[in-house]
C-alpha cells in the first residue's frame, strides 16, 4: 500500500464513518484542518479526564491529527486513540485501490503498490473459498457483508460488492 498517500478531511469522514463531526465519539470534532480532542464538559474522575484527554503535543487548541496527513500518521492516530474499530477495512482497501493507478503491463511487474493490491484481493478469494463462499455467486457480497458484522465491524453490501468485483483480473494477473 502506498504509505506516501494524503488523507484530508473527506477521506476521514468516509473511512472513519464519522456521522457528527463536532461531537465524534464524544471527544473528539473532526474539522477541515484535522481531527481535535475536545474538552469534556461533564462530571469526570482526574483518570477519566486523563483517559479521553490524550493528545500528542498535549496542546488540545491543535489538531491531535493535521489534515492533510499521511497514512502512518493516520494509522498512528488510530491506534493511540484506540479507533481501529471505526475504520472499514473493505473502505479502507477501496480507498487504497482508488488512489493507486493502475499499472501498465510492463510496470505491474515493478509495481510494490499494485502487488499489494492483488495480493489483498487474492486473499480475499482465498478466504471466500475456504468459507464455501464463490465469490462470484449472487449473494455472495450480502453473506460477506453478514459476516462482518458478526465479527463485530459492519461493511455494507455495496462496498464488498465493489471489491469482490475486482477479484477475477487480480486472479488473472497472478495466474499468468
Amino acid at each position: 500500500m502506498d504509505t506516501t498517500a494524503r488523507f484530508g478531511y473527506r477521506d476521514f469522514i468516509k473511512l472513519c464513518r464519522v456521522t457528527d463531526p463536532e461531537n465524534w465519539e464524544d471527544c473528539f470534532s473532526v474539522r477541515g484542518d484535522g481531527v481535535y480532542v475536545r474538552e469534556h464538559q461533564g462530571i469526570l474522575t482526574p483518570a477519566e479526564r486523563e483517559a479521553i484527554s490524550e493528545h500528542p503535543t498535549g496542546n488540545l487548541k491543535e489538531p491531535a491529527l493535521p489534515f492533510p496527513c499521511s497514512l502512518v500518521q493516520f494509522q498512528v492516530f488510530l491506534e493511540r486513540q484506540r479507533l481501529y474499530p471505526y475504520v472499514d477495512p473493505f473502505d479502507m482497501l477501496e480507498w487504497a485501490l482508488a488512489r493507486s493507478s493502475p499499472p501498465s503491463a510492463s510496470a505491474k511487474s515493478a509495481s510494490g503498490s499494485a502487488v499489494v493490491q492483488e495480493t489483498l484481493l487474492v486473499l480475499v478469494a482465498t478466504l471466500c473459498d475456504y468459507k464455501g463462499i464463490d465469490h462470484k455467486e449472487r449473494g455472495a457480497a450480502r453473506r460477506i457483508a453478514k459476516m462482518t458484522e458478526e465479527f463485530g465491524v459492519p461493511v455494507s453490501d455495496d462496498t464488498v460488492r465493489r471489491v469482490l468485483e475486482r477479484i477475477p483480473n487480480a486472479l488473472e494477473n497472478r495466474q499468468k
